[in-house]
């Protein structure tokens, strides 16, 4: 009779465990589904659209080059003909934002970049939008490309994007200033050189370690915000995310990366799915081969109602289409 009231004892103490850890992950599971849709509404994230496979087999290369906007090489009569590829690139457009308290204002988004994942030519091409460019932004003229993003949140960045350079940006990631530094101490820092003069340069107070250092998550955003012009923090900021590229290939920080993400929905703001980012993750190796190559976009420097603005050079963006849209 004891031995009966012990297994009926002990059932009932796993099943009470089962539910508990089944309600456990469901409130969890809410909650996450909660806290992105805020963030998301926030931010006015575009919809999600269909997942677009990118991952092929690559050979392995480390290649990292920096360019302008110029045209792909020619190919002689005596070139041989590669089989033909056809998958066509992703090209994610990752928004990094203030947070327009101190202006009393919505957020404006501090850095634009275009990452382009390119299976055929075996490389992710990175363009940089200096924040300054003055551009149309759909529906509400000319002005300053970070002000659509005020206007209009994410949706607007994206289509004003679109638009300037007559491409579609399939996938869309807002970071802000405590997402960026929480991203970076989560990977356990970021090791680059910073020059001996940086401080004075920019007068940075505390000041940052100088030499080859590793910055921590507040350290990181000091580095790449200072600033004399847009123009000289669009190229640090190249050289930021070249380093931690390499360190995230280095300790194959890949799902340590797309956990963060899954688990801060409300600090980097996506449109991909949760199952798109694990098999991003899980595919990783395969992109860690491939070439970070960056484009800088040329243009002139000038002031306009008493704003600096950049005036993009043409002929750079109608090139930039051809590197994004051809596969």
């Amino acid at each position: 009779m004891i031995k009966k009231r012990t297994v009926k004892t002990v059932f009932l103490v796993v099943l009470v465990l089962i539910i508990g850890l089944l309600g456990y992950y469901a409130i969890r599971y809410i909650s996450y589904q909660n806290a992105l849709k805020k963030a998301q509404e926030s931010y006015i994230i575009p919809g999600q659209e269909a997942p677009t496979s990118t991952v092929t087999e690559e050979t392995p290369t480390t290649a990292t080059t920096a360019t302008t906007a110029t045209t792909a090489t020619t190919v002689t009569a005596t070139t041989p003909i590669a089989p033909a590829c056809t998958i066509q690139p992703t090209n994610i457009l990752v928004l990094g934002i203030d947070t327009g308290e101190s202006y009393n204002r919505r957020p404006r988004s501090d850095t634009i970049m275009i990452y382009s994942i390119q299976p055929c030519k075996n490389r992710i091409l990175e363009v940089s939008v200096p924040r300054d460019s003055r551009v149309q932004v759909p529906d509400h003229g000319v002005m300053n490309i970070n002000r659509a993003f005020e206007i209009g949140g994410a949706s607007l960045s994206e289509k004003t994007v679109e638009q300037l350079f007559n491409v579609r940006i399939h996938k869309v990631a807002v970071v802000d200033f405590a997402g960026f530094t929480k991203l970076i101490d989560a990977i356990g820092g970021i090791t680059l050189n910073v020059e001996e003069e940086f401080n004075e340069k920019y007068n940075v107070h505390p000041p940052l370690p100088t030499g080859r250092v590793t910055l921590n998550g507040q350290q990181a955003l000091v580095y790449v915000r200072v600033r004399r012009s847009d123009i000289e923090r669009v190229q640090r900021q190249q050289q930021f995310v070249h380093a931690l590229y390499e360190q995230i290939k280095a300790k194959k920080a890949y799902l340590t990366l797309a956990n963060f993400i899954l688990n801060n929905p409300d600090v980097i703001v996506t449109n991909f799915s949760n199952s798109e980012l694990l098999n991003m993750a899980k595919n990783a190796n395969r992109y860690a081969s491939y070439k970070l190559e960056t484009v800088f976009l040329r243009g002139k420097a000038a002031t306009i109602d008493g704003l600096s603005t950049w005036i993009l050079n043409e002929e750079d963006i109608k090139n930039v289409h051809e590197m994004l849209t051809n596969p």
